[in-house]
């Protein structure tokens, strides 16, 4: 089993390339610090800019982290799907979403539904020094093997909620596209359940026989502390 995982979650976003089902290196593993939590925290930053939401009050993070999901997306072209809010003004009802808020008050919402996802790919919009999320697999990918690349390329798999928003994959297809070597074969691989990977991948370590001599009881960390992680593990 040979590819690149690329788990986005709530608080954290990594990569990992795996051969043959081990670990390339430890080297070869990034973390992107940016996810769920601030790209949400984004939205709530556009929408008070337009005016909704006050500075001042304690806003209901669920709120925006449901908005966010139910109507937000990830532009192919970000200039070009930038253009169509910019100059288009005056058909801007059928490009704009409404949402119901607890209150019962409809609020619209425009480019903030593809604006809050920006970041992942220009992570300069929150002020971060870093490259996008698809330098970051690139990098991963470019640290390997040279002999493992073309295998890692043609087998990336998405992992967690952010990956499973609309136009996620095509836009980070798009961007590896003109990073990776001319002729480089990209597929992603995009599973309906990858939001539940990390429970999934966690079951089924959990049920495995080997896993049962990995298990610290409480009686052994009560006997040795946190040196029982030194025995256990060889650390």
């Amino acid at each position: 089993t040979t590819g690149i995982v690329l788990d986005s979650g709530d608080g954290v976003t990594q990569i990992v390339p795996i051969f043959e089902g081990q670990l390339i290196s430890s080297t070869t593993i990034q973390r992107f610090d940016l996810a769920g939590c601030d790209l949400t925290q984004y939205l709530l930053k556009l929408l008070q800019q337009r005016g909704y939401f006050s500075y001042n009050s304690n806003v209901n993070k669920e709120i925006i982290q449901n908005i966010k999901e139910k109507i937000g997306y990830v532009a192919l072209d970000y200039r070009e799907e930038l253009e169509k809010f910019t100059y288009n003004s005056s058909s801007l009802s059928t490009l704009e979403e409404s949402y119901e808020l607890p209150d019962g008050q409809i609020i619209k919402i425009g480019s903030e539904r593809f604006n809050c996802f920006e970041p992942f790919f220009e992570p300069s919009l929150l002020d971060m020094q870093t490259g996008g999320i698809h330098e970051v697999v690139n990098n991963s990918i470019m640290k390997s093997d040279v002999d493992t690349r073309r295998d890692l390329y043609a087998n990336i798999v998405l992992s967690g909620g952010n990956t499973m928003f609309k136009g996620f994959v095509g836009r980070l297809k798009k961007e590896l596209i003109t990073l990776a070597p001319s002729r480089t074969i990209i597929r992603i691989c995009d599973d309906s359940d990858r939001k539940s990977f990390v429970w999934i991948g966690g079951s089924i370590l959990a049920s495995l026989s080997i896993f049962q001599s990995m298990w610290i009881t409480k009686r052994e960390y009560n006997e040795s502390g946190s040196l029982i992680f030194n025995s256990k593990f060889n650390y």
